[in-house]
């Protein structure tokens, strides 16, 4: 469970972008969500196995462990276990998206040649968009800057290993029936 799940689920999300993608983006977005190694991965594992502890609790019939509890918990680790699989899968599209914008811009300056060379714009001209190292404004800006997905992987991984560890521990210390 703990490796099927996180595997699996995003990869399945990002197999839907095959209806606004050819199948050979979709085949490179699922490949990239796995070899990438996002943080959001051990945070869908982290919930995958509270989630199937906290089901191993409402079918305990030896312990007195209250189940409108280990149900709320269930829906708040699903909710960021959810979270998880859709962060990873917004992030590795937009990591796609800035690889074939900058394809696309590399293969338009070599159609161009020498011809865009001596065309080359004064230095003090402006390009609407364009960002540092990138001077045509050729990429689309990113959804989320990338520091603030690390910034949230972080809390969402660390928030997912807190509750599953303070819950572990108070389920150990219920009594038996």
């Amino acid at each position: 469970m703990n490796l099927v799940v996180p595997i699996l689920a995003p990869i399945g999300v990002l197999g839907l972008t095959r209806f606004s993608h050819d199948a050979t983006a979709a085949k490179e977005l699922m490949s990239e969500a796995v070899k990438d190694g996002q943080l959001y991965w051990s945070s869908m594992a982290i919930c995958s196995s509270a989630v199937w502890e906290l089901c191993a609790g409402l079918e305990d019939k030896h312990h007195a462990f209250p189940h409108a509890l280990l149900q709320f918990f269930i829906v708040v680790f699903g909710l960021i276990g959810i979270a998880s699989v859709l962060i990873v899968a917004l992030t590795t599209l937009q990591g796609y998206m800035d690889r074939t914008h900058k394809a696309a811009a590399a293969a338009t300056a070599v159609a161009a040649g020498t011809a865009a060379a001596a065309a080359q714009p004064a230095p003090a001209a402006h390009v609407p968009g364009a960002q540092p190292g990138n001077p045509g404004g050729n990429t689309t800006p990113p959804v989320v800057p990338k520091s603030a997905m690390v910034v949230v992987s972080i809390r969402l991984t660390a928030l997912a290993a807190f509750l599953f560890a303070g819950l572990h521990s108070y389920m150990s210390t219920i009594p038996y029936k």
